[in-house]
């Protein structure tokens, strides 16, 4: 070959290689690469079975779910994962996309052997049509709805019946007792009645307390069924004929709970009235006997004792946190408390104080405060239990999210447990009645606060202590100025100081709302629950700095000035364990007692005498007093 054919052979060559990648960047198109436009791939997506159009994919959401698959220009099936843009809108399981609610979504399928493989599409839901409802007996808050919206019945009950429940047409679950889902069809909505009659109707969820002068006044709480307008209550000197008794009607309040129109738990409870009775000007050291009732079918015979006019001796329990769905565990540890003595000296055991978790999910599960009103019921018939309202006894839970405290939520705590109503509330339907109230018995003023504090009903994520703060110290001031107490018990649920970490969530709000009042009047001991554990301090003072840093004990055990702090264990199942030196920070100095899961509880008996409180701390399971201490008078 010679040298000018060699020349041009090289020439062609270079001509065709540059030709080429010429060819492979110059002409090229943006959407044909995948890595540019992942919108485009080389495989068929289908949802169930059919093709997805050009422009996307818009369904109403009662289609529910969409399995997809795909295959390649060979029909083969391909391998593939799944993502949803806004999960919200719709979510992705597997092959399968499930509608959530209405909006967009871009949905993109990528092949496993390939990322760069993509396919992927708008997807649109929407709402769908409405349908009709159509109800017999009742109303519902909408005549039409669409698919997934919540549906609310109220029965208008005939006289002489009792609702009983819904039938559906066809058929569809009910989500509560008063509420459904709307479906993808028109629905009849029938209310079922029966014929009432009050026979056999004996009153229940009976519970008990004190009025503000427990010399006097007591209070008695009481259900039943939603026929019944009134009820009698009778009270006598016990061994008196009720044929000779003080009789009282009391008109019911209905009370019912459901699914709330924002979509927040309080409870499925069925309607029914709720009766509370106010007995005053009694006469002070005096056994009573009651019951409530209508027409001669009437509840269990109740006792009451009054306070003494002037001081004398006498006992009562700390409790708290049962937090359970049932109540074994508290019925035993109140039982033993009941019968716990003092060196052979009977305690006299007046009354409890429950420091809050009375129940577990107070709204999420509604047979938790039936258990727990039953078991304080066995109780009730000889003496009150006390109770302020824990975080667990706010409870709500959306449906479909995690679970929430909402503090100032007293609904269905409120219809349950019963108080005087001399709190800080001054809302005029009382809706956070339970959140503080007070009493004397004999010359011991006991204040139950309530640390779930908010100055409205709406909910709020934090508590508001202020009004409440407020409320203490104008409370605790007129009982300085009269000189009406020689002793000042406070109990709440979360206490000032924590008993499990140096600081846990809302104890440093509370020490800063309320540790200065409560050295400024020479409160003597402060109860609080919570931590599931047992502590206590020697007694503090808590000034303007409330940091852990800077408090120090203030006065030696047995003297007479600063405030002790007890955290007074649980009434069993639920136990914690401890942190030494964590409870070291807060107890000044180091008290505790170990508790574990074999406990079946502890209380904490506090007798009181003209010149001191002698106060034990008892383990229920072994009888064994875990710690004693005495809190002299202060001057």
């Amino acid at each position: 070959m010679t040298k000018k054919l060699k020349t041009i052979t090289v020439l062609l060559v270079l001509a065709i290689f540059f030709s080429i990648i010429a060819g492979n960047c110059d002409d090229s198109k943006p959407e044909d690469d995948p890595e540019k436009n992942p919108a485009t791939g080389s495989f068929s997506l289908r949802y169930n079975g059919a093709p997805i159009p050009s422009n996307g994919l818009e369904l109403a959401l009662s289609a529910g779910s969409l399995t997809f698959t795909a295959v390649d220009k060979n029909d083969k099936d391909v391998d593939f994962t799944l993502r949803s843009s806004k999960t919200t809108v719709a979510t992705v399981s597997g092959k399968t996309v499930t509608l959530r609610t209405v909006g967009d979504t871009n949905i993109t399928a990528t092949d496993k052997s390939d990322s760069t493989n993509k396919q992927e599409f708008k997807l649109t839901i929407t709402a769908g049509p409405s349908y009709s409802i159509v109800v017999v007996g009742g109303t519902a808050d909408k005549d039409t709805a669409t698919f997934g919206t919540t549906v609310t019945l109220t029965p208008v009950v005939p006289a002489g019946k009792s609702f009983v429940n819904w039938t559906i047409e066809p058929s569809v679950t009910m989500a509560t007792s008063m509420t459904f889902k709307m479906p993808a069809f028109a629905v009849t909505v029938t209310a079922n009645f029966v014929d009432w009659s009050p026979e056999g109707k004996n009153p229940y969820y009976i519970t008990t307390n004190y009025g503000q002068d427990a010399s006097k006044e007591f209070l008695v709480q009481w259900h039943n069924d939603v026929g019944f307008t009134t009820q009698t209550f009778q009270y006598v000197k016990s061994g008196t004929s009720f044929d000779n008794a003080t009789s009282t009607e009391v008109t019911g309040k209905e009370f019912s709970a459901t699914d709330t129109a924002e979509g927040k738990w309080i409870g499925d409870f069925a309607a029914r009235k709720v009766f509370r009775m106010e007995v005053k000007n009694l006469e002070p050291d005096t056994l009573y006997d009651y019951r409530m009732g209508v027409d001669d079918v009437w509840s269990d015979t109740f006792h009451h004792k009054t306070a003494s006019a002037s001081y004398d001796d006498f006992s009562f329990t700390v409790v708290a946190d049962p937090q359970a769905a049932t109540h074994t565990n508290m019925k035993n540890t109140l039982t033993k408390a009941d019968a716990f003595h003092l060196t052979g000296e009977t305690a006299d055991n007046r009354f409890f104080l429950m420091l809050g978790d009375v129940v577990n999910e107070i709204g999420k599960r509604p047979a938790e405060i039936v258990s727990y009103t039953n078991t304080a019921n066995d109780f009730n018939k000889e003496k009150p239990i006390i109770a302020t309202q824990g975080n667990h006894d706010t409870y709500r839970t959306t449906p479909g999210t995690d679970n929430q405290y909402v503090f100032g939520e007293a609904t269905v705590f409120n219809n349950f447990v019963t108080f005087p109503d001399n709190g800080w509330d001054t809302n005029a339907d009382k809706a956070n009645r339970s959140q503080s109230y007070y009493f004397y018995y004999n010359e011991v003023l006991i204040v139950v606060l309530n640390t779930m504090a908010t100055q409205n009903a709406t909910g709020t994520s934090e508590p508001n202590h202020s009004a409440q703060a407020t409320w203490l110290k104008n409370l605790l001031e007129k009982d300085k100025t009269d000189g009406l107490s020689k002793f000042r018990i406070v109990v709440t649920h979360v206490s000032p100081f924590g008993g499990r970490t140096s600081e846990r969530w809302l104890q440093p709000g509370v020490r800063q709302a309320y540790g200065k009042i409560f050295s400024d009047f020479k409160v003597d001991i402060v109860f609080g629950g919570h931590d599931h554990v047992y502590g206590r301090s020697n007694p503090i003072e808590i000034g303007t700095n409330t940091s852990l840093a800077t408090l120090q004990p203030q006065f030696a055990e047995g003297t007479s000035g600063g405030v002790i702090y007890s955290i007074a264990g649980a009434t069993g199942p639920k136990f914690y364990s401890l942190d030494p030196d964590a409870m070291r920070d807060q107890y000044f100095p180091y008290r505790l007692a170990f508790a574990d899961n074999s406990a079946l509880g502890f209380f904490v008996n506090v007798k009181v005498t003209a010149d001191k409180l002698i106060v034990t701390a008892v383990r229920a399971d072994t009888d064994a007093a875990i710690d004693e201490y005495e809190v002299p008078i202060k001057n």
